[in-house]
């Protein structure tokens, strides 16, 4: 883990906000150094990082929400933050707090805590619980680690060399993490607790069960079978009953078949009948349907020629309206040629007045321009004038106002007898201040009084309560006393033997025990392996039998098998004798007679079965022998097991026996033997363990009596400091009221600021200060209100004059601009006149636009154009109507022509298909929609009579079964009552055969749980002895007894570690552990003489304790990589050789990759380290920091 930068505010006295990059480039010698002189804030930079990290601090321990000592005075919060390195991470982890309303004063809020991963952007906490848990996990360190291996603190730097043997196992604890140890030592202690009872438990289940005689189970399972066999009796004479009721039932269903079948039938039949008129149309609808091509085509051709006519009548109206629109297209284009020529005699006539007007319109735009700008201009200076007029009447009245404003200050500051008080003010302010301080320091020194003489009164009441817990602790001393007492006489009954040699008895007779159970077994092996031997010997004459019969038969398979082939080759000539005939020579032997030309003898055709039987025969014989192969070789390996388990046992007797372990005694006795001892040891465990509890008792007795005999005398001697404290108070007391009236003398005589107050009368104290000030305030205020009035009343004179000024100016510029519109309007309407004269000259009194006029024409013009364009195209259509009207008269003609053939050829065809008319034809062909629903319909009726014609014969079959079986001559009735109560019989022995087999059942589950407990007990004891073995080894109640063996080994690793870097610093000690976490040192310059470590000098110990520290660091490395390392101690103790050592051995740690800060004042840490953080005090308590990697954003002092 290596920090890389720290940043903080407001941390004591380094107020504002700091921050230190380790990474800078100064840093990389691995070695620093923290100055300054003692208090100024040095190790306030490693509160800052453990803040950060563990929102606690080693000299003052955890902030909370109603405590925080750290924050820095007259500041509202505070902060820490630390970016560090672990594992290839990088992390950053803040703390801060704030007070309410960010007030110095305010109420301290809740802590905000955070831990980021900064390689991943992931937050692992943001809640000081989250983040306490995840810091653990990142850093893999406790705080009490952290402060062990990576910041070791002032004050905790050699605790762990100081520390007595008792208190060294929690620190180690706490610093290597092994309370894991007593946490095991205390549970090994309860669970055997917990696994004796559990087999105590067992026990008593067992003892609670109760079995039943063999004589009540041998009547309940004769009972059982005889209710088995009256149940068979009885459900086999109700299968009787049934099968009759099953043919009853049967009969009585085909009756109800035979009705449902005739009923069937009436119903198909009235259907069949309802559907005979659809069934004829439906025969018409197909006779009209191999007519609808015709029918069509004559349909298509009627339609076609009505068509068209209908086209060669609209073709003919149309001519007609297009005549009339030719006529109407003819006088458009006459009225329009007549409006375009009257149009252009107007333009003529206009064109010379046009020139005229142009220039004079030029002229009365250029006028009218003038006269719009002259109009505005003038428009404007009026408004100015009227606003001019407006800012001098204003100026005129805050002249007056301001005049008046002067008058009145100036009055109110002449009447005031107080005007000289901001001259005093500072004299009197620097007076009443010493006053109230002597006041203050007056009312402390009354409120130390008080306290004194309360704590004199408490140290008086504890001084009592340590005398009244004395006495009861000798009471308590007594008890213990003869408690243990009580335990010798009961360690006296049970034998006075010791727990060991105890322990010794029980394991020889456990040994004995484990010998006759071997002699038991030995004897049932022996028995075993002869049983199986007698099983083999038999199992080998059976199987050499087994294989000369195997022998035997597989030589008949293959002479029956040779035989069968001679008999096959004959068979395959069967084809060639099948052509023989009587005479004819045979081709193969040349015979004229052929007697098994048509059938072989008997025996060639079984020679084949004969084979198969003798074959299967072989197989099942080579089966048997293979499977008495297998279990031969099973029992010999059987055999040669019990006979290697029998040679074992009869070693391990001859082992025993050689050993010096009697076997005398049979199984029995030795068992009994062996739980006579058990008791014993329990019975002196049990008095020792009272006895080794009283011994503790007593020794916590005499060792409470002792402490309260030392608080005894330390309340005394507290008693006695209240009592001197209280004494020196009164005499502040008296001294800060002396100098309280001086200080008041001193106020009287300043006190001539023109008024009669007697300030004793007053003089409320800090009040009146600032009331006083307020009025000084007030007073200066006043005079720079009146300075301000003054100026004002300047100001606004001037402005009145300013304001006159511009009024004449603005006046006469209006009046002029008057003049000039008159003129404009005057020449504009000159022109206006001559305009009217060409008008007047011309005939007219308004002429039209040039413009407009000739746009009119043009538009003319384009009228002529469209209108013969029109009419051009009506010529054209009329035309084109023409010859559509000629060609739709030959088609007409030639489509009549072509109705009439197609109307006698479907006639024809009509009478041949039986339509006597076309009426008859058309309702036909109205049916053609329906010929799918009528083609269903008559479908399902043809489906639904071959149903039921298959029906009815499957229902005359079945019918001629059932009545030919006969099965009984009982009616149904008789036959349900006859079954019903076989049924009842039947069911009541099966209830009084399943309570009987219920309680078998019960039985056997009972047999079988006295069993399964008797296991359980057995494993449980095994169990029990485990941990009764590991709680001799390990357990203690307390933990006490695997704790100080585990702490035993870590000690000796931490020396290991420790001594390595004592080597580097000098050759003249080695720690050495003379005790249970007892340290000495081993000083080689006296001939290797042990010192205790309450000898060393401050140097030495130093050196001792800077080694431990190093060892406690070495060792936590060894889980969590430690790449920074700070010393909060000061090396003043050492000689100049030794600091050179110990700086050259902190520097040797670089090697390893770790960078070491050092905390000092001594003067030779700051010339032998030249990388420096300096801490500076200044005034008012606050230091501030400079060196490599230091940003300051300290606040205004």
């Amino acid at each position: 883990m290596r920090i890389l930068n720290v940043r903080f505010a407001n941390l004591n006295s380094l107020r504002g906000e700091w921050f230190i990059d380790f990474t800078a480039p100064e840093y990389s010698n691995g070695l620093f150094a923290i100055t300054g002189p003692t208090g100024a804030g040095k190790s306030t930079i490693l509160d800052a990082i453990c803040l950060a990290l563990w929102g606690r601090t080693p000299r003052l321990g955890s902030i909370s929400s109603s405590s925080n000592d750290l924050m820095s005075r007259q500041t509202g919060e505070c902060s820490a933050v630390v970016e560090f390195e672990t594992r290839g991470q990088r992390y950053r982890c803040s703390w801060g707090q704030k007070r309410a309303h960010g007030q110095p004063n305010g109420k301290l809020q809740n802590q905000l805590r955070n831990l980021a991963n900064l390689t991943t952007s992931v937050t692992l906490g943001a809640t000081i619980n989250e983040v306490a848990s995840a810091i653990e996990k990142v850093t893999g360190m406790t705080f009490e680690r952290f402060t062990r291996s990576l910041l070791l603190a002032q004050g905790a730097f050699a605790s762990f060399l100081q520390a007595s043997p008792d208190e060294r196992g929690p620190l180690l604890e706490q610093i290597t993490g092994t309370k894991i140890y007593s946490e095991l030592s205390r549970q090994t202690y309860a669970r055997l607790q917990q696994e004796t009872d559990r087999l105590d438990q067992l026990k008593s289940q067992l003892q609670g069960q109760t079995p039943a005689s063999p004589e009540e189970i041998a009547d309940w399972q004769a009972q059982v079978a005889t209710l088995e066999t009256t149940s068979q009796d009885q459900q086999n004479e109700r299968q009787i009953y049934q099968e009759g009721l099953d043919w009853r039932r049967s009969l009585a269903k085909l009756a109800q078949q035979a009705e449902e079948l005739a009923k069937q039938e009436a119903l198909l039949s009235q259907q069949e009948l309802d559907f005979e008129p659809h069934r004829q149309r439906l025969e018409r609808a197909w006779q009209a349907a191999t007519l609808r091509a015709f029918f069509q085509e004559l349909d298509q051709s009627r339609r076609e020629a009505a068509q068209l006519q209908t086209d060669y009548e609209a073709a003919c109206a149309e001519q007609t309206i297009r005549e009339q629109n030719l006529a109407l297209r003819q006088a458009e284009f006459d009225a329009a040629s007549s409006r375009f020529e009257h149009k252009r005699g107007q333009e003529r006539e206009l064109t010379p007045v046009w020139n005229q007007l142009r220039d004079l319109n030029l002229l009365v735009k250029e006028k009218q321009t003038a006269l719009r700008s002259v109009e505005q201009a003038a428009q404007e200076g009026q408004q100015r004038l009227k606003q001019a007029q407006q800012t001098l009447e204003k100026a005129q009245q805050d002249a007056q106002n301001s005049q008046q404003n002067v008058q009145n200050l100036s009055q109110s500051l002449e009447a005031d007898p107080q005007r000289t008080l901001p001259i005093v003010l500072p004299e009197l302010k620097i007076l009443m201040q010493a006053v109230l301080a002597a006041q203050a320091n007056v009312k402390a020194f009354t409120v130390k009084a008080q306290q004194a003489a309360s704590a004199v009164e408490e140290r008086q009441k504890e001084f009592q309560t340590v005398q009244q817990a004395l006495a009861l602790a000798q009471r308590e001393v007594e008890g213990a006393q003869q408690s243990l007492r009580e335990s010798d006489a009961a360690f006296a009954e049970a034998g006075g033997v010791k727990l060991k040699d105890v322990q010794t008895q029980l394991d020889h007779a456990k040994e004995e025990l484990r010998l006759a159970q071997l002699r038991a077994e030995l004897s049932d092996l022996v028995q075993k392996r002869e049983s199986v031997q007698k099983s083999l010997t038999q199992q080998r004459q059976i199987h050499a039998q087994t294989e000369e019969l195997y022998t035997v038969v597989q030589t008949n398979v293959r002479l029956a098998g040779e035989k069968a082939d001679l008999r096959a080759q004959i068979l395959s000539l069967e084809e060639h004798r099948s052509q023989l005939s009587e005479g004819v020579p045979c081709p193969l032997c040349g015979s004229l007679e052929h007697p098994w030309a048509q059938q072989l003898p008997q025996e060639a055709r079984t020679d084949t079965d004969e084979v198969a039987v003798q074959r299967r025969q072989a197989e099942k014989l080579l089966t048997e022998v293979t499977e008495l192969k297998v279990a031969i070789g099973k029992n010999e390996t059987l055999v040669q097991g019990l006979s290697d388990t029998c040679a074992q046992k009869e070693q391990e007797l001859a082992s025993a026996r050689e050993a010096g372990v009697s076997d005398t005694l049979d199984l029995e006795t030795q068992q009994r033997v062996y739980k006579q001892l058990l008791a014993q040891k329990e019975q002196t465990a049990h008095a020792e363990e009272g006895l080794t509890r009283a011994q503790e008792w007593l020794a916590k007795a005499e060792l409470a009596w002792r402490n309260l005999q030392a608080n005894q005398k330390l309340a005394q001697s507290q008693l006695e400091n209240a009592q001197n404290l209280a004494s020196d108070t009164d005499e502040g007391r008296l001294r800060a009221e002396g100098t309280l009236e001086q200080t008041r003398v001193a106020l009287w005589g300043a006190w001539t600021w023109g008024t009669n107050d007697d300030p004793r009368v007053i003089m409320p104290g800090e009040e009146f200060l600032v009331r006083l000030t307020q009025k000084a305030a007030n007073l200066t205020a006043q005079e720079e209100a009146l300075k301000q009035a003054q100026k004002r009343c300047h100001d606004a004179e001037q402005a009145v004059i300013q304001g006159l000024y511009d009024t004449q100016r603005l006046d006469e510029e209006s009046q002029r601009l008057s003049t000039a519109v008159q003129t404009a309007q005057e020449a504009l309407q000159a022109l206006e006149g001559q305009r009217r004269d060409v008008l007047s000259r011309a005939g007219l009194t308004e002429v039209p636009s040039e413009e407009t006029f000739r746009a009119q024409i043009q538009q003319l013009r384009l009228e002529v154009d469209a209108c013969q364009q029109n009419l051009h195209e009506a010529k054209l259509a009329m035309a084109a109507i023409q010859e559509r009207i000629d060609q739709l008269t030959r088609s007409c003609e030639e489509k009549q022509h072509s109705v009439i053939q197609r109307q006698r050829d479907f006639d024809v065809r009509r009478q041949e298909a039986g339509f006597s008319d076309q009426n008859a034809f058309e309702t036909s062909r109205a049916d053609l929609g329906r010929i799918p629903e009528w083609e269903s319909a008559w479908s399902e009726l043809q489906t639904a009579r071959a149903g039921l014609a298959a029906r009815q014969k499957a229902w005359t079959e079945q019918q001629a079964i059932e009545v030919a079986r006969q099965v009984t001559p009982l009616t149904l009735d008789e036959l349900e009552q006859a079954s019903t109560r076989l049924e009842d019989q039947r069911r009541e022995t099966q209830q009084k055969l399943g309570a009987i087999q219920a309680k078998l059942n019960e039985l056997a589950r009972l047999e079988s749980l006295a069993a399964d407990l008797l296991g359980q007990e057995n494993r449980q004891q095994a169990l029990v002895d485990d941990w009764a073995a590991l709680r001799a080894l390990i357990g203690s109640a307390d933990g006490k007894k695997f704790r100080n063996f585990a702490q035993g080994l870590t000690f000796d690793r931490l020396l290991h570690h420790a001594n390595q870097q004592l080597a580097r610093l000098s050759d003249r000690y080695l720690l050495v552990q003379n005790g249970p976490l007892e340290l000495g040192v081993l000083d080689n310059y006296h001939g290797g003489d042990t010192r205790t470590t309450r000898n060393l000098s401050g140097g030495e110990s130093f050196m001792v304790s800077l080694a431990l520290a190093l060892g406690l660091s070495g060792m936590t490395s060894r889980q969590v990589r430690i790449d920074s390392l700070f010393l909060d101690e000061g090396f003043g103790t050492l000689d100049e050789d030794a600091l050179d050592t110990a700086l050259e051995t902190l520097s040797a740690l670089h090697q390893g990759g770790k960078l070491v800060g050092v905390i000092s004042h001594v003067a030779q840490i700051k010339e032998r380290i030249g990388t420096q953080i300096r801490v500076t005090p200044l005034r008012g308590g606050v230091s501030r920091l400079a060196g490599p990697g230091v940003v300051s954003k300290r606040e205004t002092l």
